[in-house]
């Protein structure tokens, strides 16, 4: 056999094989509702389980909880116990109403896989909040911001797109963006302190308006860790760096207005706590439209600005509420 046709035979082995891989996957899946094609275009979502798991393209899966209470750990201590990456939304109205959630996203191919690696997180996550497992109505009716009830069976009957149905539409400016009838803007963290010295959500809680933070945590390999906290140490000849425990974290902010004057006053007012407690923050720029669309869905539509920062740290940052110090 000449060289061309081996590599012809080994290229039809390996279609072979890919095609029964992707059989096998089609048929553990196939109790999940397909969702109708234009979702899929619009939202990477493939197909779902009415109680509650989202199958989203490349072997991605999602579920929402609502957060009832915390017992006090912060965020980072209990997210480094878990497989699964943490999405934290905690939506402030401008009655100051307050409502978290929690979405978890496993990796894997079959839904039998990944079931079980939700109920082992579910588990740990347990010993520390108090959560309920959303459905798809459930979810898809805050990511409506509560508006108008969701019924998926109509969704797939109509065959409509789930997200122009259920996420405002968003026009953007380089640094803003209107929705529906507010002025919105959304903001990053780019650098965090070493420490806190205040509570930054409790102020943001209290600014009058309405505000949602996105708090992204996943956890990093022992190796990556202590290879990251030896650069710090060189970088700046400090010791002890290496000791220290990191999660990658992204922390995100949008707020709506009913005016661009207030929009403008209040981002300022963002920065300007943000900024006392040493943390380095900016207008997300050219992103204001697929960042409101992440935060607003709850992770749904994946957008985050990760960065390694210390447990400790993360611990500090109050998303959760209900913390030892007693602030809510």
């Amino acid at each position: 056999m000449g060289r061309g046709a081996g590599s012809k035979a080994i290229s039809r082995e390996e279609k072979r094989l890919k095609k029964e891989k992707e059989k096998r996957i089609r048929e553990a899946n196939r109790m999940l509702i397909p969702v109708p094609k234009i979702t899929v275009a619009s939202m990477k979502l493939v197909s779902f389980d009415p109680a509650g798991t989202f199958r989203f393209e490349r072997d991605c899966w999602k579920r929402v909880y609502k957060v009832r209470s915390a017992s006090g750990i912060g965020a980072g201590s209990f997210a480094k116990e878990l497989k699964a990456s943490v999405r934290i939304t905690t939506v402030i109205g401008s009655e100051g109403e307050e409502n978290t959630y929690m979405t978890l996203t496993e990796n894997g191919e079959t839904y039998d896989e990944v079931r079980t690696y939700f109920s082992e997180d579910e588990e740990k996550v347990a010993k520390h909040l108090e959560i309920s497992l959303c459905s798809i109505d459930e979810t898809m009716k805050a990511v409506n911001r509560n508006k108008e009830n969701f019924s998926y069976a109509s969704m797939v009957r109509g065959k409509k797109d789930w997200k122009k149905e259920c996420i405002a539409e968003v026009v953007e400016d380089v640094s803003s963006f209107r929705m529906e009838a507010d002025f919105g803007e959304t903001l990053f963290v780019m650098q965090y302190p070493e420490t806190l010295k205040g509570d930054v959500v409790e102020k943001l809680r209290k600014m009058g308006c309405e505000i949602e933070i996105a708090y992204d945590l996943d956890s990093i390999s022992t190796a990556d860790q202590i290879d990251f906290g030896r650069t710090l140490e060189q970088k700046f000849n400090r010791r002890g760096k290496s000791d220290l425990e990191f999660l990658n974290s992204s922390f995100q902010i949008m707020f709506l207005c009913d005016s661009d004057d207030a929009r403008a006053i209040v981002e300022k007012t963002i920065i300007s706590i943000l900024s006392a407690e040493d943390f380095v923050i900016a207008p997300s720029i050219g992103a204001q439209k697929i960042a409101a669309e992440s935060i607003s869905s709850l992770g749904l539509l994946q957008l985050t600005y990760m960065r390694n920062v210390t447990v400790d740290v993360l611990d500090q940052i109050n998303v959760l509420g209900g913390q030892e110090d007693g602030s809510n």
